[in-house]
């Protein structure tokens, strides 16, 4: 992988209502690039939407060998999101001279779905070169891992621009971190411009991954959490026995492991939850 991804390109010519897609601004910085506000460009040829229609291609086929691609391809975008905005820099490696975002202990080894975003966009860059910029492709990819594993779709705007910074210090000072309160998540979230509601419903992503070992066990030893449901404690006990290999995964909602849904909010509410608001997330 490049040091910088190609960035998107296009023709930048006088704006055509009918053939121009507005940006979205959504008065957060998530809905910014390290390249600054979206431009309003105009795509010819249809471009974009047939690049909308090769990033669909390429998840489903991931997602029909592994759809537990799709929970990682929409944690991917979250994490290249909270960090720089929607840019694609958690793509970019590292040099000699700085460690990038995927260096870091938050990302690394944990992101997955690179793979798919790089074929991706080599089928891309093969049908129109320099067209449709990695932040695209990113943001098309989570969307229809979403449609694929949830049911529904919602339309995005397009036109990021990819970014040319990575850095690992900045994943640590934007990510919330693992073990988060209630507090600290409102404060990181609120920083981008996101308010609880928002909070609580991009939480809902956890109905669907895997939650490693050291996530399990931190509310099962030394003493188990008395918020959780004891039968349930019991069944995440002989799956994550203690001292156990942080290799070990367990579902996130066990109900309907590959299914986006709301059974996240119900197991919470009947204390089945894996992951709370404020405990160390892993997907």
């Amino acid at each position: 992988m490049p040091d910088a991804h190609e960035v998107g390109g296009g023709s930048e010519e006088e704006e055509d209502e009918d053939d121009v897609r507005q940006p979205h601004r959504d008065g957060g910085s998530i809905g910014r690039s390290s390249g600054g506000e979206f431009r309003r460009w105009r795509w010819r040829g249809g471009w974009i939407v047939r690049g909308e229609s090769i990033v669909k291609t390429t998840v489903d086929e991931a997602l029909s060998r592994n759809p537990g691609q799709g929970s990682g391809l929409i944690r991917l975008h979250f994490h290249d999101c909270f960090v720089r905005g929607c840019d694609g820099s958690v793509l970019i490696d590292s040099t000699a001279r700085n460690k990038a975002e995927k260096e870091s202990p938050t990302n690394k080894p944990s992101l997955r779905g690179f793979e798919v975003i790089d074929l991706a966009k080599a089928r891309i860059e093969k049908a129109c070169p320099r067209t449709v910029s990695c932040a695209d492709i990113f943001t098309f990819a989570a969307r229809d891992s979403v449609t694929r594993l949830g049911g529904f779709h919602y339309a995005i705007p397009a036109g990021r621009r990819d970014g040319t910074v990575s850095s690992m210090l900045e994943v640590l000072h934007n990510l919330p971190d693992p073990f988060s309160n209630v507090q600290n998540l409102k404060n990181r979230f609120g920083v981008k411009g996101l308010s609880m509601d928002e909070m609580v419903t991009l939480s809902g992503a956890h109905s669907i991954g895997v939650s490693h070992y050291t996530s399990s066990t931190r509310r099962l030893y030394p003493r188990q959490d008395t918020s959780i449901d004891p039968v349930f404690a019991a069944q995440l006990k002989a799956n994550c026995p203690q001292n156990g290999s942080n290799s070990t995964t367990v579902q996130l909602d066990v109900v309907s492991p590959n299914q986006l849904d709301s059974n996240y909010y119900k197991n919470l509410q009947i204390r089945r939850g894996l992951v709370l608001l404020g405990s160390n997330s892993m997907a």
